[in-house]
């Protein structure tokens, strides 16, 4: 079974309902080019919009794109986020980086949604408890 991705299916939904109401930029993070899933899609959504905006990144492959993780790609490219919303999905630590970069960059918490993707590695070390980075523990 593939797994897809809250944020796939919110775009597609979006791109379904005619799009361009709002300007989206998928920042799509993931390890290897092997798990760029559904980037033909993306790039052709992207081609064809004016209102789509993708941005792939390998975290530990080099390749002819972006490098890095999302939260310090987010940070080069919003540095002021205010005014913007956020959508986050995937891994409990990503999802926590990427909220507190975007709130460094001055995006309320208010204006931040989140999706935690959790797998067994992480439930066995207890990271199943979403815990906001706004409370100092």
């Amino acid at each position: 079974m593939r797994e897809v991705s809250t944020g796939a299916a919110m775009i597609r939904h979006i791109d379904e309902d005619g799009g361009g109401e709002y300007q989206v930029t998928l920042y799509h993070g993931v390890a290897t080019k092997d798990d760029l899933y559904d980037r033909e899609y993306f790039e052709e959504l992207e081609a064809r919009t004016d209102w789509f905006t993708y941005r792939p990144a390998l975290s530990r492959e080099d390749w002819n794109g972006r490098s890095g993780r999302v939260p310090a790609l987010l940070a080069e490219d919003y540095p002021r986020a205010g005014g913007n919303v956020a959508y986050i999905c995937g891994s409990p630590n990503m999802v926590s980086d990427t909220m507190k970069a975007l709130m460094k960059a001055r995006l309320f918490p208010r204006d931040i949604y989140r999706e935690d993707f959790f797998d067994s590695a992480d439930r066995a070390a207890g990271t199943h408890v979403v815990r906001s980075p706004l409370i100092r523990r």
